[in-house]
């Protein structure tokens, strides 16, 4: 049955509107979701996922420094407690930046109704178990300055309490943190959905301009002519901007990734420097679960540098095998008999730096691998703020081209209605 030309015309009014909205709804929610997520990466999650890292850090880093402001007694260096202390302060501040977001402040806070429920007890826990962890380490330190030999004990129970709260509490806050940024950074989508919005009007718009060209024996209808115009100009602009700002988040990913391995690496070199220097301190008391603990994290952080990428892996890695073998020596040097003092005291001068040996190493490797995590995230946030550059703008200027071409369509098919009424 042949479509009259008012019912037609009627129809096609309203098809074209609906897809013209169709298409202005598609573009404008997917880019501002993608927009939004950009802006919380950039400004909240990453801020929380290197707040999370540093917490972890400075914990495993505590608890190397600890060890070696005890094995000092009462010849300590400034530098040494300082550091210790600054440790501590990174820990509390970057507590107070993931509590604050979740809305904890202290233990017994139970947070905002979406703070994930591992979240709010991972920070609970590590609130409640820091004052306790430095409770015992600045008993140890004591004893130590007076040469008693039970500060030994409370330094092993700091670092136990170290090893099975507080480093699995802070892991459980890292992994979240960054799961978090993750998602965001997933959240930029691709044009697909655009595409296939845009294909769908035009299949009505190109119909419609025919219908109203055979029916009303004009060859151009210039509302429709303009919808076109600009669908096409929405559709290409969508397309190439969604496209950018895709392949900026996916290298933002990899950059975090890498990053995140990274970190998993130098964690791994602060846990041996730390196995290290509790060794020495134990003083023959840990029957070699210390040495064993360092030689477990040994062989996982040769695997880990030779994965790892970025500047100054090599450097690193070079770094960790001269390590090694100044560690050997070390331990031969502290668990051989010896007729008096002299070699373990050069030990401890060369595990806490004060001599060329694996404290000078651990540094240096240290501070490679920081130096390379440093660069993975400097690249990330750039990236990061490419695609938000990207993206910036282009949910309100989409959104204004098709309302224009929402009001261009429905004024040429209305004046075509007007000549049947």
């Amino acid at each position: 049955m042949r479509l009259g030309t008012r019912t037609g015309l009627r129809w096609y009014a309203v098809a074209v509107a609906v897809v013209v909205v169709a298409l202005g709804t598609t573009t404008y929610l997917g880019t501002a979701a993608g927009d939004d997520a950009v802006g919380h990466a950039r400004t909240t999650a990453e801020p929380l996922a290197v707040a999370a890292e540093n917490v972890y850090r400075a914990l495993s880093d505590a608890d190397a420094t600890a060890a070696m402001v005890f094995l000092s007694g009462s010849q300590v260096q400034a530098s040494g407690v300082q550091r210790y202390d600054q440790d501590v302060r990174e820990v509390s501040s970057g507590l107070a930046a993931i509590g604050g977001q979740a809305g904890i402040s202290q233990p017994s806070d139970t947070s905002h109704p979406g703070t994930p429920p591992t979240l709010r007890a991972a920070v609970n826990r590590l609130l409640a178990d820091v004052p306790v962890y430095t409770g015992l380490v600045g008993t140890a330190q004591a004893d130590a300055r007076q040469d008693l030999p039970v500060g030994a004990a409370y330094l092993r129970e700091a670092s136990g309490l170290m090893r099975t709260d507080l480093l699995p509490s802070a892991q459980a806050v890292l992994r979240i943190e960054t799961d978090r940024l993750a998602a965001d950074a997933a959240a930029v989508r691709g044009p697909d959905t655009v595409l296939v919005v845009a294909a769908v009007t035009f299949a009505v718009l190109v119909p419609a301009q025919l219908f109203v060209a055979r029916r009303t024996r004009r060859r151009f209808n210039l509302g429709l002519v303009a919808t076109t115009v600009l669908v096409g100009v929405v559709t290409i602009w969508a397309t190439a901007v969604s496209t950018a700002a895709t392949d900026a988040t996916a290298g933002a990913r990899t950059h975090r990734q890498s990053a995140d391995a990274l970190v998993t690496t130098d964690l791994a070199v602060l846990q041996a420097h730390g196995d290290e220097l509790l060794s020495l301190a134990a003083r023959g008391e840990d029957v070699g679960s210390y040495e064993g603990d360092y030689q477990t994290v040994s062989a996982r952080l040769g695997t880990l540098l030779a994965a790892d990428q970025g500047p100054g892996i090599a450097d690193a890695a070079a770094g960790f095998r001269d390590w090694k073998t100044a560690h050997g020596t070390l331990a031969q040097a502290a668990s051989s008999p010896q007729a008096d003092n002299t070699a373990n005291v050069r030990a401890l001068a060369q595990a806490t730096g004060t001599q060329p040996g694996t404290g000078t190493l651990f540094t240096r490797v240290d501070g490679d691998v920081q130096g390379a995590i440093a660069g993975q995230e400097a690249d990330f946030r750039a990236a990061i703020d490419t695609a938000g550059s990207d993206l910036r703008g282009l949910a309100t200027g989409t959104a204004a081209l098709i309302v224009v071409a929402f009001v261009a369509g429905a004024f040429g098919m209305n004046q075509r209605l007007k000549e049947y009424r």
